[in-house]
């Protein structure tokens, strides 16, 4: 599965540091000092156990530069989404699903009115987390995110092209 995570601060770190950890094809859309970082010295997370890990991630402020991906996760303050969300139309392909996780009940028709209600999900993301540096992602409660559905393929169909996001080990949040 292709993901491109939109905003690398504390949630986006986290998530996307997990899944490219598990080895999903992760793209970090993102921009100024945190680019920088993550260009120069990778993604480095502190999970609240304690467990640290760095990974290797690429790194862009041009989407051009992706593609269309299956999965585009949004991870920027409510206030940036609409323009996150016209910056992130090269992502987007037929089979593209886009989660909003942030504070707000009108982030999903945001994206729905931008990329096309199809690709819309609503998702809930509950972890606290806090950008320690740039590039780095500290913990401080545990969860896990979790999609609530889509407008027009419905929970089912959301959870079945996320699954690939959870299945291995490396990739849940504890």
């Amino acid at each position: 599965m292709r993901v491109a995570m939109v905003g690398a601060g504390g949630l986006g770190g986290l998530y996307g540091g997990l899944l490219a950890r598990s080895g999903l094809d992760v793209t970090f859309i993102a921009r100024g000092r945190n680019l920088e970082a993550l260009r120069e010295h990778g993604l480095s997370v502190t999970r609240k156990s304690g467990e640290a890990f760095q990974v290797t991630v690429r790194a862009t402020d041009d989407p051009r530069d992706v593609g269309p991906v299956e999965l585009i996760w949004f991870c920027v303050k409510t206030y940036d989404l609409e323009g996150a969300a016209r910056q992130a139309l090269p992502l987007v392909g037929a089979e593209t699903l886009a989660l909003p996780i942030q504070n707000g009940v009108e982030a999903p028709e945001t994206l729905g009115e931008i990329l096309g209600r199809e690709h819309a999900l609503g998702g809930v993301g509950r972890p606290g987390r806090r950008l320690s540096r740039q590039g780095g992602s500290r913990r401080s409660r545990t969860s896990r995110p979790s999609p609530s559905g889509s407008w027009t393929g419905g929970p089912a169909r959301a959870r079945s092209a996320l699954a690939p996001c959870w299945s291995k080990p490396a990739s849940r949040p504890r």
